[in-house]
């Protein structure tokens, strides 16, 4: 599933928010935390709290990476 979401989010951004749960519960934190700077690197109009609050991808919220991806998009959407 993560894959298949992976890919369709070359063409809707939107997919790599889901993809980064799905690979998170695959067990692939690299590639969920790579998933994730690309949905936010990638024009995401989304909420920072809403990356927080996804039930999928819970046992990232305290990685640092996660949270640097998380400000990131929180200073973007702050500029807006």
């Amino acid at each position: 599933m993560a894959l298949h979401l992976e890919r369709a989010s070359d063409h809707i951004n939107w997919y790599r928010f889901h993809a980064t749960g799905a690979w998170t519960l695959a067990g692939d934190r690299t590639r969920a935390l790579a998933t994730l700077g690309q949905l936010v690197d990638g024009g995401w109009d989304g909420e920072a709290e809403w990356l927080e609050g996804y039930w999928a991808v819970q046992s990232l919220v305290d990685d640092p990476e996660f949270k640097a991806i998380v400000a990131r998009q929180r200073a973007i959407r702050e500029e807006e």
